[in-house]
């Protein structure tokens, strides 16, 4: 795939050097990049800073893993991907962010080290057009997983202090299309998706952050369609609170 992405760059140049002639390399001069004068206007920030989205994890229990003998007394060692990408953006290209349970958790057991986690929490005017996934997966340790190549390489690293979050720049994309990858192939329990104009708009203009409504919250009751062996209940569940909050220095 990256030779194909190579060559269709090298073409693409080709054409361009065709018509234009070769492009000269390096930036511009330092009198010609200079700001000489940058006049400041007055402006109300909280009329633009209308406030964040939060999404927030408030109870995981996972009843069936992938890799999980019913019989063993085992505990697994869960973790929480967080993907958010523009539309027509290849997921991995993202903002791909993921949380480890530094606690391994038996079949039922509700994951408490997942409790209050924000996935997510940017400014609205920042998610216009993007879509939102949420993972739940089992960390095989029968077969190292992606996750924990691109924690150390990103500087992250799965503490005992708690769930740690690591953000994958750009320098590692292709680690995070191979995290995702492996996730959706081995490791998978649950998956949502979700636009996020779409929470925006079920929160409702006037859930805004300041006045009565701002305190207006959603909760999401996710489960998956697989069921546990015993049929009672869902594979995975998930409950996931989206709100919005003021930014810092507005009411």
């Amino acid at each position: 795939m990256a030779t194909r992405a190579a060559g269709v760059a090298l073409a693409a140049g080709a054409v361009v050097a065709g018509c234009a002639g070769p492009t000269s390399m390096g930036g511009f001069s330092e009198r010609d990049a200079r700001v000489t004068s940058a006049a400041a206007a007055p402006v109300d920030a909280c009329s633009v800073r209308t406030g964040l989205l939060v999404v927030e994890v408030e109870r995981v229990v996972v009843n069936e893993y992938p890799h999980h003998d019913p019989t063993s007394a085992h505990a697994q060692q869960p973790l929480l991907v967080r993907s958010i990408f523009a539309e027509g953006q290849p997921e991995s290209e993202g903002d791909v962010q993921a949380w480890v349970s530094p606690l391994r958790y038996r079949v039922g057991q509700e994951i408490g080290s997942f409790a209050a986690v924000r996935v997510l929490e940017r400014p609205l005017r920042a998610l216009a057009g993007k879509r939102i996934v949420l993972r739940l997966a089992e960390n095989d340790r029968t077969n190292p997983a992606g996750w924990n190549h691109v924690a150390q390489a990103a500087g992250g690293a799965a503490g005992a202090s708690g769930a740690v979050g690591f953000g994958v720049p750009s320098a590692l994309v292709q680690e995070g299309v191979h995290l995702l990858a492996k996730l959706d192939r081995d490791d998978l329990i649950l998956l949502w998706q979700i636009d996020a104009g779409s929470l925006v708009s079920a929160l409702g203009r006037d859930a805004g952050p300041g006045g009565a409504s701002g305190a207006h919250a959603l909760r999401f009751a996710l489960g998956t369609p697989r069921r546990a062996p015993d049929g009672m209940a869902p594979a995975a569940m998930v409950d996931v609170l989206v709100f919005r909050q003021p930014e810092p220095g507005c009411p």
